[in-house]
């Protein structure tokens, strides 16, 4: 028949929903030097960067190729495949929303397939993959926005952080093309011939170390720095 009275404090420990007891599901960590191939689809529209193999595009100065819109293999934007890898390695869950998700949840954030992520990368010499469903934004103010994800072997919707998902999703299949038109390394170089209307030059390169070489332009010696320099502007012409 005692009535009591306790610093309000108590209660606050001990106001909590069933889903923030629950742990949240995991992403994958995954180095980027051990991701082979990354899937994104976008609004049901799939685009893919691949790892470049030595010897298996033209030039060896791409680490991933990707698929233009006309469907030829070309090779990706350096940066942007870098940022890819970089992102898809830091994504991580900060909280679970729901821990036994039915169909109509799922739905109902979002998450029905249209967006998502395909990982595929090498762990402990084994192959492997995991696909994260990507769904709606979280109604928050934009300094908090988060997004619901699932991966798709589990029955758990969880949230992450919106910022780096909702970059992921601004790509498409031109933005992730490499746009050089002829990314050569210089170090690798044996010989050049340029044509230019009716007019020819041909370079020859005979290296004397890893880092010394002699220039010739029609079997004349010719100034190295005034190649490179000449190298460059075409390595980076876009």
């Amino acid at each position: 028949d005692n009535v009591y009275m306790m610093p309000s404090r108590y209660v606050r420990y001990y106001s909590y929903h069933l889903n923030d007891l629950a742990e949240p599901d995991t992403i994958p960590s995954v180095r980027t030097t051990l991701i082979n191939d990354v899937i994104l689809t976008v609004e049901g529209q799939e685009m893919e960067i691949t790892r470049c193999e030595d010897g298996e595009y033209y030039t060896d100065e791409y680490s991933f190729l990707t698929t233009s819109a006309e469907g030829e293999i070309v090779g990706a934007d350096e940066d942007i495949s870098n940022s890819i890898a970089s992102a898809v390695a830091t994504l991580a869950t900060t909280s679970c929303y729901k821990y036994n998700a039915s169909e109509q949840d799922m739905l109902d954030c979002g998450l029905g397939g249209s967006n998502m992520i395909t990982v595929n990368y090498t762990m402990d010499g084994e192959q492997r993959t995991y696909t994260l469903l990507i769904g709606d934004k979280v109604e928050a103010d934009e300094e908090t926005a988060e997004r619901y994800v699932m991966l798709d072997d589990s029955n758990m919707i969880c949230m992450a952080d919106a910022a780096t998902i909702d970059w992921l999703l601004t790509l498409n299949a031109e933005t992730l093309r490499a746009t050089e038109v002829c990314p050569l390394s210089a170090n690798e170089l044996l010989s050049l011939d340029i044509t230019a209307g009716e007019r020819n030059w041909y370079f020859d390169i005979e290296w004397r170390g890893e880092h010394t070489a002699d220039y010739y332009l029609d079997g004349q010696e010719i100034d190295g720095d005034a190649f490179k320099s000449m190298l460059s502007t075409i390595t980076t012409l876009k």
